[in-house]
């Protein structure tokens, strides 16, 4: 069982902590710092992972991309970093997944933060680090927490 204080860095945390220029790079870096050095306990998935290289290398998504190179780069010292955890989809994850979407009437690519909050449950993370509060609050268990407020 995981720690239930551990609380999980969504894919805009990541990005926000990559580009200096970001009006949320500050806070974003300080957090990304805390966990790094363990006073604040986080995990990652490979889906937010996922996320954070297409978010980074997407001229469309941020103003000035980071080259696939530098996107490894970091998604490796994320791996790397023994302060954060790394949690997994189960084979319960995908069904609990459908199961919230259901219920929630989850449409579209909104389906992704469902996949998240369930693999969350399926792994006891109760807390999430996000920017995207209104997405996650409609889930029961799980606290929001906005760093960049």
């Amino acid at each position: 069982m995981i720690d239930r204080e551990l609380a999980l860095l969504d894919t805009n945390v990541l990005v926000y902590a990559t580009f200096k220029d970001d009006p949320f790079y500050s806070k974003a870096k300080e957090l990304q710092v805390k966990v790094i050095s363990g006073a604040t306990r986080a995990c990652l998935t490979p889906q937010i992972l996922t996320e954070y290289y297409s978010a980074v290398t997407n001229p469309r998504r941020v103003t000035n991309p980071i080259s696939p190179k530098e996107a490894r780069e970091v998604i490796e010292a994320y791996l790397k970093a023994a302060s954060i955890f790394k949690i997994y989809v189960k084979e319960t994850t995908v069904k609990k997944m459908v199961e919230l979407a259901e219920q929630h009437k989850v449409k579209g690519q909104d389906i992704f933060d469902v996949m998240l909050v369930a693999t969350m449950l399926d792994n006891e993370i109760k807390r999430i680090y996000t920017a995207n509060e209104e997405d996650f609050k409609k889930f029961e268990g799980i606290e929001v927490i906005n760093p960049f407020k």
